[in-house]
């Protein structure tokens, strides 16, 4: 690994975090600490965004991968690296009405339009509304019952071809029912998915939209009930 490291200096910054990430569980689980421990600040120091719960987050492909992937994730949290993303994590960025192309950075606590639900609240929303939960994420694991549809939190406006795709479907989920409650969410909360798709449905005139800003990492760090999603597509592949 540290020779493909030096082998493509020019390679993309996470894909570098990543490769870093990769030493780091190796070095930790075969008990060399120290050298873990410096894999993961280097990884840290080239992309903050890391955590245990993310590394090969969209890579679940069977239960024998999805093993060896908790391994890895195992080695990481001896390394040092955090477990998750504080779903009340707050850096005081401020909340507007704009579409986030970089997928990546700290979102605000709310989003305009739209309710911003924790994770104790959507587990009452769950039981007694039975939303519709769109997970706007990579991936195909998901809070049990959710759908994966991807496309729908990419950046760009609102007035984009994305959008205009997004309104039939949408409206094909909820049988034309702008009252019934979506929940959308990401991998966390630093990613602008979910934030983007609460935006993209606000404006589409739904009136119950709530962002789970904590997203999959909230949700599986508290132990509660994660599934393979039915993964959806804007477009027809």
């Amino acid at each position: 690994m540290q020779h493909g490291l030096a082998a493509n200096p020019r390679q993309p910054t996470v894909a570098k975090s990543n490769q870093h990430l990769q030493i780091a569980a190796a070095d930790a689980l075969a008990g060399h600490i120290d050298a873990a421990h410096d894999e993961a600040l280097a990884a840290t120091a080239l992309w903050p965004y890391p955590t245990v719960r993310s590394f090969m987050a969209t890579s679940v492909a069977n239960e024998t991968f999805l093993r060896q992937i908790q391994r890895a994730r195992e080695g990481l949290r001896l390394a040092g690296l955090r477990d998750h993303v504080d779903e009340d994590e707050d850096s005081g960025t401020v909340p507007d009405s704009r579409l986030r192309t970089d997928p990546f950075g700290v979102t605000p606590l709310t989003v305009p339009g739209a309710a911003t639900i924790r994770t104790a609240e959507l587990v009452v929303l769950l039981r007694d509304s039975k939303p519709l939960v769109i997970d706007a994420s990579l991936g195909n694991w998901t809070l049990a019952g959710g759908v994966n549809l991807h496309e729908a939190g990419s950046g760009g406006s609102l007035q984009d071809a994305v959008q205009d795709e997004l309104r039939p479907f949408i409206a094909a989920l909820t049988g034309g029912n702008l009252s019934r409650p979506i929940v959308t969410l990401g991998q966390s909360a630093e990613r602008w998915a979910g934030y983007n798709l609460a935006l993209r449905l606000v404006a589409l005139g739904y009136r119950h939209v709530y962002w789970y800003r904590g997203g999959r990492e909230a949700w599986d760090a508290a132990g509660l009930p994660m599934g393979r999603a039915q993964v959806l597509s804007l477009v027809a592949r």
